[in-house]
């Protein structure tokens, strides 16, 4: 009775949650059907996209190709939406799992449940309850949005199938990983470590050792083949993992006292060292592994969209949409302009790792460890300017790695040679309107934190209106309700001076915002 009670609390924590990714997922994945279904409307154009899908960059990124000698709407959607569907759902699991195991042991929630007449692994079995149900409604709500939209029932069942035991494997690793590690930041790390070895495994099998790819999560889900020849025998494999996951899980929670682990922390060394010093250096050490992985990934895509220039011309010949997303303004060669479109989508990737240091300063707040650093004679202000100026520092850092990863390929694929100073100008255009966000993000942090969950409804909002807005044909007035639409034509024609001045104006002004409410606000 207690366990389905808590069955029932846990759905109305995680409510809001669930049913913007479920909603936010099938409607993705049917808008992009509607969409592969209007610019792949030609035998030209499916021909086309044929030929460049056969670049082995595009097979690391998205997965091989099946179906091809009849490439149909559900051979597109298994080829090039599944595999990042699928990273979606085991990142909304992930979180969930580790928020419900080991976070809530940390803040001490899972004493407060466990003190009630509950069994020991009633809080377990019950978020086992509710990620069956999240999965479940996740895959059912993919598949029926797919079969309205004409596709065909088994493949788009399969579909959905994929997608919920993906998601279950992740959520059990990471359970199991909970009982393994003492604190939630490892239980993440090492769950988000495998996902990306599983994808990077998947990658190199795709390329080169096929053997590879089956012995990854997700080059195994990818051979399901769906829509094509819609194999079960994958998704058997996964089902006996997940079994086996939740098991280990289970066992290792009903031989475990709440708070222990199976692997303990190591013991720190009683004096810090030079790191630890600053508050600088301190915050850098404890960011350091969220800034050297997407040191990595930003690096790798850029990589990845460079590789693909030296076809730029065949794109622009054949799939004429591609055409209607370059820059409307703005002078220089297609090329040039092809790249702005890329660096637009790669700047706002760029900010991401500044947003999640800022709000890396709330989460201190709320796990209670920020009045131990204020003791020590360190301001309020000092500690939120340490985390702006590594923020700052990091998207700058990681604007100059894109440039890197676009030059150190494009020399070797395209003829059109494109100087280094360049690729700077082209990166540092995006600078003012990173700037701004990082500001807005430290004022919503400063003086208002309960709004900080609308920075990322923003900056999808940036996302769509930029990468897309001129093939969907939004108003223009849309583009300068961002930041960014007002630099998209600077790297080319050399204007856009004024704006970039205005830009970076109003992101001092809204750092010293920040700063100001952050000093008079109470801490939570």
């Amino acid at each position: 009775m207690n366990t389905r009670l808590l069955f029932f609390f846990y759905i109305r924590r995680e409510r809001l949650s669930l049913v913007i990714w479920i909603l936010a997922l099938a409607g993705t994945t049917a808008a992009v059907a509607i969409s592969f279904e209007e610019l792949y409307a030609t035998e030209a154009e499916i021909e086309a996209l044929k030929h460049i899908i056969s670049n082995p960059a595009i097979t690391a990124m998205v997965g091989p190709a099946f179906g091809l000698d009849h490439y149909t709407l559900g051979a597109m959607m298994s080829h090039q939406m599944l595999l990042f569907t699928i990273l979606a759902v085991a990142i909304m699991n992930i979180v969930m799992t580790a928020r419900h195991t080991r976070a809530d042991e940390e803040t001490g929630r899972m004493e407060q449940v466990e003190a009630l007449p509950l069994g020991r692994l009633a809080s377990l079995f019950a978020l086992f309850l509710l990620l069956l149900l999240a999965n479940g409604l996740i895959a059912l709500t993919t598949a029926l949005a797919l079969i309205g939209l004409g596709l065909d029932g088994t493949g788009s069942f399969l579909y959905g199938a994929v997608l919920g035991l993906g998601g279950l494997f992740f959520a059990g690793l990471t359970a199991l990983g909970a009982q393994v590690f003492r604190s939630s930041r490892t239980v993440l790390a090492f769950s988000f470590a495998v996902l990306i070895w599983a994808y990077i495994q998947r990658a190199a099998g795709d390329m080169e050792a096929e053997i590879l790819s089956y012995t990854s999560p997700l080059g195994l889900l990818l051979y399901t083949e769906v829509y094509v020849n819609n194999y079960l025998w994958p998704l058997g494999i996964i089902f006996v993992l997940c079994l086996i996951l939740f098991s280990l899980a289970f066992f290792l929670k009903a031989r475990r006292d709440l708070g222990s682990s199976l692997i303990g922390e190591r013991a720190g060394k009683a004096r810090g060292g030079k790191m630890f010093q600053t508050p600088f250096r301190f915050i850098f050490r404890l960011q350091f592994g969220l800034i050297f992985a997407w040191l990595l990934g930003i690096y790798l895509l850029a990589a990845s969209y460079a590789s693909m220039l030296g076809e730029l011309e065949y794109f622009l010949e054949n799939l004429s949409f591609i055409e209607d997303m370059l820059p409307k303004a703005g002078e220089g060669t297609l090329l040039e302009q092809f790249l702005v479109m890329l660096m637009s989508v790669m700047s706002l990737l760029c900010l991401i790792p500044g947003i999640l240091i800022l709000l890396r300063l709330y989460k201190e707040e709320e796990d209670n460890r920020m009045e131990p650093l204020l003791t020590t004679g360190v301001s309020r202000g000092r500690i939120l300017g340490t985390y702006i100026s590594l923020s700052v520092m990091t998207s700058i850092v990681m604007l100059l790695i894109t440039v890197l990863g676009f030059y150190s390929v494009s020399s070797f694929v395209t003829e059109e040679k494109i100087a280094l100073v360049s690729f700077l100008k082209l990166a540092l255009g995006y600078l003012p309107a990173i700037l701004v966000m990082l500001g807005l993000t430290t004022l919503i942090i400063g003086g208002f934190p309960g709004l900080r969950g609308l920075l990322w409804l923003y900056l999808a909002y940036s996302f769509i209106v930029i990468y897309l807005g001129d093939l969907l044909d939004f108003p223009e007035v849309l583009d300068y309700l961002t930041p960014f639409g007002y630099v998209l034509s600077f790297p080319l024609d050399g204007r856009g001076i004024v704006e970039s001045m205005v830009l970076l104006a109003l992101s001092l002004s809204l750092f010293l915002l920040g700063l100001g409410f952050y000093r008079r606000r109470d801490l939570r």
